[in-house]
């Protein structure tokens, strides 16, 4: 006798396949559009490229035009220098056994006069500067600086010292350039050889060498003399006696001579 199958026991249905992942398409990138450049040559008509063209040739041209002013500039300062130097006075010395003449280093300059100071330390005297640049008195000067350099160096009786002395002069100048009056005040070095021997027995000093050393003023003598004792006091503030000797030597006196006794026969 066969069992009839319960409804329990019936099979189960199958479930329908899954459908496949159908791959999805990417979309494409969209295009970026170019932006739109506010300064485009490309689009420039000929007449405007002229233009600029013509602006940057203005604008070179303007430059040039203010690097020449530059120069200009610069040329007429140099030769405002050149001018005020050519009319500027310097002296150069010229020595003798007993003179000394001063002469223009410019032809175009005439000295017609003047005279030169000395340190205050030294001597309150000037000494006139006279016809062809001759220093007068120049005796006197170095009588003077002999006396000084006696005192100052202190060499003892018999003792012999001798050397070189130079010491800052003021020269005031009165000159012509192109005949036109100008004066100069300037200060020059002025070199002295000296021979001392002390106790007075016998001094020497001679001028030797004039060197040029600063220039203090143009055209002040209008100025009065508070100008010149300013001037004064500035030669007095270059004078340091103690760096003014040079090549010093001293020699001390000679020894007695002896002499031997008489020997009788």
């Amino acid at each position: 006798m066969t069992e009839t199958p319960k409804a329990d026991d019936a099979p189960e249905p199958l479930a329908p396949p899954a459908p496949e992942p159908v791959p999805v398409q990417q979309a494409a990138p969209a295009s970026r559009a170019r932006p739109k450049l506010s300064f485009d040559p490309s689009s420039w008509t000929l007449d405007r490229v002229i233009a600029v063209l013509a602006s940057i040739g203005a604008l070179a041209a303007m430059a040039a035009s203010v690097r020449s002013c530059q120069v200009s500039e610069q040329q007429a300062v140099i030769a405002q220098q050149n001018f005020e130097r050519s009319q500027q006075l310097m002296l150069f010395g010229t020595f003798d056994e007993a003179v000394m003449w001063l002469t223009p280093v410019d032809a175009n300059h005439l000295l017609q006069t003047g005279y030169v100071e000395l340190p205050g330390a030294i001597t309150d005297r000037a000494f006139d500067i006279g016809p062809g640049g001759q220093i007068e008195a120049q005796a006197a000067m170095e009588r003077l600086i002999g006396r000084y350099l006696a005192k100052e160096t202190g060499v003892k009786p018999g003792h012999r010292m001798a050397g070189r002395f130079t010491v800052p002069v003021l020269v005031w100048s009165y000159y012509t350039v192109s005949g036109e009056p100008r004066d100069d005040a300037s200060v020059y070095w002025l070199e002295f050889a000296f021979d001392l021997t002390g106790g007075n027995a016998m001094t020497k000093v001679s001028a030797k060498n004039l060197i040029f050393a600063t220039r203090l003023g143009e055209n002040v003598m209008a100025e009065g003399s508070d100008a010149g004792q300013d001037l004064r006091a500035e030669l007095d503030s270059l004078f340091v006696f103690e760096t003014s000797l040079d090549k010093v030597a001293v020699v001390p006196p000679a020894p007695p001579i002896i002499l031997a006794p008489d020997t009788p026969d």
